[in-house]
């Protein structure tokens, strides 16, 4: 078995991220909360079937602290112009989840697009979430982000909620070192809120940002879903 394997593991593709993020919530009519974390990405494209494993944990600071992690594997094909993979994943922020989900990918010349579903079970409350955001390349290290997503719980009192932000994107030439940025706002029936992010990673397997974006660790569907369904609790 190994000797199969093996020539397909030399030829294949490895590019991976890891970074740190700060975000702000501003909870109307609630206090601020700030978020520190980290996040790693590894992804693996073996001639056009594409693995990914991705990471987030965090720590929230509002009066009482806690920690949140995620955990996810995404695996599906992909090639210069689109893409299409499964996920499972788990979460845990005070209850524990299981995730599973769809997602795909759509690029043209300086434009990519993600989209993504989801459902994340935490012990019989369900969070379904569906998830759009595109990517404009003004150059190949510099681009503007837009996204819209829409997410309902079912069980434990049914609620739901839009999400919508912008941000942006900068990799600095000849360097693996990324910088981001984002605005997003939360209407949800749990609570309305406006998000702030600030991040920077660095990147391997890539020589820059648009690149990154179509053949790095860039299957979103799990950090998406994780996105949405902290709104609820």
């Amino acid at each position: 078995a190994l000797a199969i394997v093996a020539p397909s593991v030399a030829f294949a593709q490895t590019t991976g991220e890891v970074g740190v993020h700060y975000n702000n919530i501003d909870v109307d009519g609630g206090p601020d909360v700030d978020v520190y974390g980290l996040d790693l990405g590894v992804a693996h494209d073996f001639g056009g079937f594409a693995v990914q494993g991705q990471a987030v944990s965090g720590r929230y600071e509002s009066g009482g602290d806690f920690g949140i992690g995620n955990v996810s594997i995404a695996a599906g094909m992909r090639n210069d112009a689109y893409a299409f993979y499964g996920f499972v994943g788990h979460t845990s922020f005070g209850s524990d989840s299981a995730n599973i989900g769809v997602g795909g990918q759509y690029h043209l010349d300086r434009l990519s697009f993600n989209g993504s579903l989801g459902v994340a079970d935490f012990n019989g409350a369900d969070v379904r979430a569906v998830n759009l955001d595109g990517a404009y390349f003004i150059t190949d290290n510099f681009g503007v982000m837009a996204e819209v997503g829409y997410a309902e719980l079912r069980g434990g009192g049914d609620a739901d909620g839009t999400s919508a932000g912008i941000g942006g994107i900068y990799r600095f030439d000849n360097s693996p070192l990324t910088l981001d940025f984002g605005y997003r706002r939360n209407d949800y029936d749990s609570g309305d809120s406006d998000v702030f992010r600030l991040g920077a990673s660095l990147s391997f397997g890539t020589s820059s940002a648009r690149e990154a974006a179509r053949s790095g660790p860039s299957f979103n569907g799990g950090q998406r879903l994780l996105e949405s369904s902290i709104n609820f609790f």
